[in-house]
């Protein structure tokens, strides 16, 4: 045994030594570790990671740096509550930090609890320092210091900060509407996360242009949580400077390969490692391309080293059908089963439930799965699997303490219809989207296609949308699917997607027998008032046009007219609008808590209207006085 093992050693190295003397040899892969750069940051991920005691020499080693170049305490600091954006308009330099941080930390806990040393580590931009850290390039110290230096460069050069915004065009595209906004060097391709996904970075006002142009021609255009205007060529001075401040840093050589989105190559042992970190100011990125050299030859794993879910978000779409799966870390999804109270990888393909149901997993770790991950599993795959499940994952259920669970399934096991019932009132997956769709895109003033075309969009990495705006928006769901009120413990950090949303509504209708309300479209009649959309926008347009003194045109050719933000109009004003608005059509006073700050655009407004009197056959005019105290 010895012998075949030492045999085995001698190939490794001897393939390695191959790659490392061309750079771009074809390799055999089957686990990639890939670190996020911007975005890759979540305050509950980080508080867990850091109180982990078998990463506390690492967290040290990190703190020792920070505490000197920064000010910063990784280790006593209190707990984070704000999110990436916030941080980014807030406290650059801690962003920055603590993306870094929670990185280095990640990767050390899977070589500590998953053995995931794995084949060759890859980041995402500001995500490579991690990488070269965890291929043994950088100390973690060392790898600190390097953010640091970075940071500095950056606040030196970008005092006033930049902004990057993901956009849903692919790169020749982005690279025309460049063009067509006329802003010389102000804007930049910085790079292509996908064929048809390129991301913007240049001056707050520009990208701002960009995004209001991009909304205008139903685009999507998501802000990406970044401080500052990476890879865009205008930062050569901030590069240099960069490069000048790491003279200091001892560079090692590689234990793993690692694959540079930016360079679009192998690093190689020996080379200027801070010069090619340099160049990620000024040069753009090609993820899209990496992803798929990597997963070349073979299949395999790739594990998601970081928070926020952006690595897996982006690379489940790249890898979709060739073989690989991805995993994320999630530290949230811990059970008092658990033996350790180790946290766990998710599996994007959850094949964690299909070892389960083959014997082949350990029932301690699939019971401490969060349920809306064996929502998301069981919504697609119930039919031909659930006798299966009875059977088998009555073990799991038993190692929780959570018997309503445990009753879940054996109530549904008497069902002989249950699994092809799945979906509550007869609605399929595609119209639970839909309706979804429609309801957070017009809430959060998004395009539509950005909720259908991608399940896993993450509504606060993604999407910018904090926890208080996603309770809120969970409330508006269960009111149009009719589901039940949630029990004490309910947390929005289990629904992190907009596809997780999807799941909840799924398993909620079709275990309460819930039968959802009508939709809340634009194409189908009022219900009361027997009023076609058309009418209502006219008879609104208006309305609104002979008090604000604006041309009618304005409101009809754009529902999407923002009131207060394009039109100045104050929330006073907004308030006796809606007043008028009440008594015009007749609508039944509103709950307790109504706010105008609710209808911010003229579509809105419009669909308040429909819904209202569609859901009320009275007229009761006494809305506008209840309006006014709200």
């Amino acid at each position: 045994m010895q012998v075949l093992i030492a045999f085995a050693e001698i190939i490794r190295r001897t393939a390695h030594a191959l790659l490392k003397t061309s750079g771009e040899r074809i390799m055999s892969i089957s686990t990639i570790v890939m670190f996020p750069g911007q975005g890759g940051y979540s305050p509950q991920h980080w508080n867990t990671i850091r109180r982990k005691a078998e990463l506390e020499p690492v967290l040290q080693e990190m703190n020792e740096v920070t505490l000197v170049e920064a000010g910063i305490d990784l280790i006593n600091m209190p707990e984070e509550d704000r999110d990436a954006q916030e941080l980014s308009r807030t406290d650059p330099t801690r962003l920055q930090i603590l993306i870094h941080a929670s990185n280095v930390l990640t990767g050390s806990w899977l070589k500590v609890n998953r053995h995931a040393n794995g084949d060759v580590a890859a980041g995402h931009s500001f995500g490579e320092i991690a990488a070269l850290w965890f291929a043994g390039v950088l100390s973690a110290a060392d790898s600190m210091r390097v953010v640091c230096a970075r940071n500095a460069a950056m606040a030196r050069h970008q005092p006033n900060g930049g902004r990057m915004v993901a956009v849903g065009l692919p790169e020749e595209r982005a690279h025309a509407l460049l063009t067509l906004l006329g802003c010389g060097d102000a804007l930049a391709v910085a790079g292509r996360n996908a064929q048809d996904r390129s991301v913007l970075s240049g001056s707050p006002d520009v990208v701002e242009q960009a995004q209001a142009l991009l909304k205008s021609m139903g685009v999507a255009a998501l802000p990406v949580p970044s401080p500052w205007a990476f890879h865009h060529p205008s930062l050569q001075a901030a590069a240099n400077d960069f490069r000048d401040s790491m003279a200091k840093i001892t560079w090692g050589d590689l234990h793993i390969p690692v694959y540079s989105p930016v360079l679009g190559r192998y690093y190689r042992d020996g080379e200027d490692f801070g010069l090619a970190l340099a160049q990620h100011l000024t040069e753009p990125f090609v993820f899209d391309k990496a992803v798929a050299q990597l997963t070349a030859t073979g299949q395999g794993r790739v594990f998601d080293a970081g928070a926020g879910g952006v690595i897996t978000a982006l690379c489940t779409r790249l890898v979709d059908g060739t073989g690989w799966t991805v995993s994320g870390v999630d530290l949230t999804a811990q059970s008092n089963s658990s033996p350790n109270g180790t946290p766990f990888l998710l599996d994007s393909d959850q094949e964690w439930l299909v070892r389960v149901l083959s014997g082949d997993f350990s029932v301690e770790k699939v019971a401490a799965q969060p349920l809306h991950a064996l929502s998301e599993y069981w919504s697609r795959e119930a039919d031909g699997v659930f006798s299966a499940l009875a059977k088998n994952m009555r073990a799991v259920f038993d190692a929780t303490d959570d018997n309503s669970v445990s009753d879940i399934v054996d109530d549904a096991a008497e069902q002989p219809g249950f699994a092809s019932s799945v979906g509550g009132a007869g609605l399929s997956e595609d119209e639970v989207v839909q309706r979804l769709a429609v309801l957070y895109a017009e809430a959060l003033e998004y395009p539509v296609e950005v909720f259908t075309e991608d399940l896993g969009v993450q509504l606060e990495a993604d999407l910018g949308v904090d926890s208080v705006k996603q309770t809120d928006l969970l409330a508006r769901v269960a009111e149009e699917f009719g589901m039940p009120v949630p029990g004490e413990g309910f947390s929005v950090a289990g629904y992190p997607t907009f596809g997780s949303v999807v799941a909840l509504v799924r398993e909620t209708t079709s275990a309460s027998g819930a039968v959802p309300s009508a939709p809340l479209t634009h194409a189908s009649s009022v219900g009361g008032a027997g009023l076609s959309e058309g009418e209502v926008v006219q008879r609104l347009a208006v309305l609104y046009a002979e008090a604000l003194e604006y041309p009618v045109e304005v409101f009809t050719e754009d529902l999407g007219v923002q009131l207060e933000a394009d039109l100045g109009v104050d929330s006073v004003k907004q308030t006796d609008l809606l007043a008028r608005v009440a008594e015009e059509f007749g609508m039944p006073v509103p709950g307790e808590g109504f706010s105008v700050a609710g209808y911010p655009t003229f579509g809105s407004v419009v669909a308040l209207v429909r819904e209202t009197t569609s859901a009320s056959q009275g007229t009761d005019t006494q809305l506008a006085s209840k309006v006014v105290s709200a």
